[in-house]
């Protein structure tokens, strides 16, 4: 038996195990099977020789653009943001665009909101700050690990403010909703690569292609079919392919220095450039899973099982399977 999905869910009803298809891949299915070709691939390319200033200069060009195509014809989008480097290049980018930007920070008690309204206040921009409680965690439990068909727990961590910034632009009016995700892998983001960096050298180079070329798998997937299921149109400007061709050639020092003090320098620097507050552009980087304390509030309720977080959700996630196998 042979099918072909949006969604897992539907296959797992009718008794296939699914497997994804790769991006840039054609499947040809046939009586004898399902056979597989590659279309396009992404290369690595050689680091470039290129001055800082020019390599700022190209950058603001390839990111207005990134933004610009994926902005054509709206007059109102919204944003997820969280006050950082990323979303807030992303709100300077459409507001310079024509577009009206809707500033979207969500989380629970305790959250980063002062951060987030800080950078907004200095962007000149609104913001709504809406707070979430563990009722509202649990309670949107069972809707994510559908929409994301997987118990991990880093996936489900960022899933859930990702639905509910999504479900906030659709209340008022919006139904395409911005997102800096990709950002990390192609700027240095991740502590992991000072780690690496100092283990490896220059190899840390290969890591973060290897992490670009498998972001589709782990975060643009999943992110894809939250807004998917809720009914927003999802839009990346930091996984446009001339950005990240660009990206994958600068060189490392341009990403983060050497001591792990820093890191996004290329980004930080073009945010200066433009004139953005310095609290955004010294701004640390903090994963939305813990920044908005949903990753915490995930381990309460594991606690309260006296299981770990992964038992949770794996079980809350077998449960699901079971019931689409049975529909």
């Amino acid at each position: 038996m042979l099918g072909v999905a949006s969604n897992k869910k539907m296959l797992y009803g009718i008794g296939i195990d699914p497997k994804p298809l790769p991006p840039g891949c054609l499947a040809v299915i046939t009586k004898d099977g399902v056979q597989t070709r590659s279309i396009r691939t992404l290369s690595n390319p050689s680091t470039r020789k290129v001055k800082i200033e020019e390599a700022l200069k190209e950058l603001d060009a390839l990111l207005l653009r990134a933004v610009e195509v994926r902005s054509i014809g709206f007059h109102s989008v919204s944003l997820g943001f969280s006050g950082g480097i990323d979303s807030s290049l992303l709100a300077y980018y459409l507001d310079r665009c024509g577009v009206k930007v809707d500033l979207i920070c969500v989380g629970l008690a305790g959250s980063a909101f002062d951060e987030a309204e800080e950078s907004a206040e200095s962007l000149d921009l609104p913001i709504r700050l809406e707070s979430r409680s563990l009722k509202d965690v649990e309670e949107s439990l069972t809707y994510v690990i559908e929409s994301v068909e997987d118990p991990d727990p880093m996936k489900i961590g960022v899933a859930l403010p990702v639905m509910w910034a999504g479900k906030s632009a659709i209340k008022h009016s919006n139904r395409i909703f911005y997102s800096g995700c990709g950002s990390d892998e192609l700027f240095g983001g991740y502590f992991k690569y000072i780690k690496k960096y100092t283990e490896f050298g220059e190899r840390v180079k290969d890591i973060m292609y290897k992490d670009v070329a498998a972001s589709h798998d782990v975060n643009y997937e999943r992110d894809y079919k939250v807004c998917s299921n809720i009914g927003v149109e999802l839009r990346l400007p930091f996984a446009d392919l001339g950005l990240i061709n660009f990206g994958l050639a600068l060189p490392v020092e341009y990403k983060f220095s050497r001591n792990g003090s820093e890191r996004k320098l290329l980004l930080r620097e073009l945010a200066r450039s433009k004139g953005l507050s310095e609290c955004i552009v010294s701004r640390r980087k903090r994963a939305v899973q813990y920044s908005t304390g949903v990753n915490t509030a995930l381990g309460n309720l594991a606690k309260k099982e006296g299981i770990t977080l992964k038992e949770y959700l794996t079980n809350f996630f077998n449960r699901i399977k079971l019931e689409w196998h049975e529909r």
